[in-house]
């Protein structure tokens, strides 16, 4: 206990961790031994190959003129595409007029040069532009079989110009969060909605950093029936504890543009291969965060501690083993201003430098010196969240 009361909450986010800023899936990958992946939260990623890109047609005298890409976005049914980037640069897509082979126009300089058809996971038929475009005896004939159950994926066709084109189009795709429980809408469990736990068709997406890390721990059903997430009933976390905590993640606060934004919101790429709990530590990170288990029970905070609930003296502990405390950090642990790194929506989801927080009476308390803390809230896509949650940290590091 005396470690966990020694460190700050910066001191934790400060911690060593594998992920890094930004988005974890780039570009476009290959392969067949990539994991399996799905997005808690509203993110972004480069998606992976299901076969190799594949050409065919003719545009006037131009040969295999169309190139075709077949892209794996999410593991788990029920993403919807919300926005895609082409070599770098958001595109608009075109709801009215879809081509009929091709789906819906690509606008912009990529008019009539590029089309997209999405699938959300719960189609029951292969793409029929595949089927036809590419039987056998092809090489790797798209068979009527190929149905992709469960599977989201996107297939993206490019017309081959020279003008547009320089080399392989690079993709990058925004989804909307895999769909989630939420019990304030359980009408079931003190709720009002028509959500219930296990029925996955009245799950809905959501960027609510506490709803998604309730999710982690009940635990999340992936194709086949195998379980990610901690699988923790439903009585060890008692729902008036998270609820309370939802609806302080949705409470409205300064957008910094004249408007308002919900407080605290998350979103990242998960891989099926990684630890829940490192997820959810991610995830509470970028909203001032802590979980904690009494008795096998599992608790909830966001943001500012509280008021005490309990007090307790030196006569209340029992100590058989010798501690150490050491009140005052050494020089490398203090921190005088604060930056973070986050994936910008507005900059491609590329890894982003925040505005550096500074002050001049702290860095006077410390021998007129800047010493900076620098961190990663790579589930983070929203400036402003990144702005209160390192002020937020930097105040309560030097309290």
């Amino acid at each position: 206990m005396l470690a966990s009361v020694a460190l700050s909450a910066l001191s934790m986010a400060l911690q060593p961790t594998p992920k890094a800023a930004g988005l974890r899936t780039e570009t476009t990958l290959r392969g067949g031994t990539t994991p399996e992946v799905f997005l808690l939260g509203r993110s972004a990623t480069g998606g992976t190959m299901v076969c190799p890109p594949m050409s065919h047609g003719k545009a006037g005298k131009t040969p295999n003129a169309y190139l075709t890409y077949v892209i794996e976005l999410a593991g788990i049914p029920g993403h919807q595409l919300d926005g895609l980037s082409l070599n770098g640069e958001a595109v608009e897509i075109l709801a009215d007029d879809p081509h009929p082979d091709y789906g819906q126009r690509i606008g912009g300089e990529y008019e009539d040069r590029a089309w997209i058809r999405y699938y959300d996971g719960t189609q029951t038929e292969a793409d029929p532009m595949l089927v036809a475009t590419y039987p056998a005896p092809y090489v790797r004939p798209w068979s009527a079989d190929m149905v992709g159950a469960g599977i989201c994926y996107a297939v993206l066709t490019f017309r081959y110009d020279r003008k547009v084109w320089s080399g392989w189009p690079q993709c990058r795709f925004v989804l909307s969060s895999v769909p989630v429980y939420d019990p304030r809408l359980d009408s079931s469990v003190g709720g009002d909605g028509p959500q219930r736990w296990g029925d996955t068709s009245t799950y809905a997406p959501s960027n609510n950093a506490a709803v998604l890390a309730y999710n982690v721990k009940r635990g999340i059903v992936l194709p086949g029936g195998e379980v990610w997430g901690g699988n923790i009933p439903e009585a060890d976390l008692p729902l008036v504890a998270w609820m309370a905590e939802m609806d302080l993640a949705d409470q409205l606060v300064d957008d910094g543009d004249d408007g308002t934004e919900p407080q605290y919101r998350a979103g990242v790429e998960v891989r099926a291969d990684d630890e829940p709990f490192s997820v959810i530590e991610e995830v509470l990170k970028g909203c001032n965060g802590q979980v904690s288990e009494t008795g096998g029970v599992w608790t909830l905070r966001l943001g500012a501690p509280r008021l005490p609930v309990l007090f307790f003296e030196d006569h209340h502990i029992i100590a058989d083993e010798a501690e150490e405390f050491r009140p005052f950090p050494p020089i490398d642990q203090i921190f005088n201003a604060i930056s973070a790194t986050y994936p910008d929506p507005e900059q491609n989801w590329e890894s982003t430098e925040s505005e550096l927080i500074t002050n001049a009476d702290w860095e006077a308390e410390d021998g007129d010196r800047r010493l900076t803390a620098s961190l990663s809230l790579p589930v983070v896509p929203y400036p402003m969240q990144v702005v209160r949650v390192t002020n937020a940290l930097i105040t309560d590091h030097r309290r």
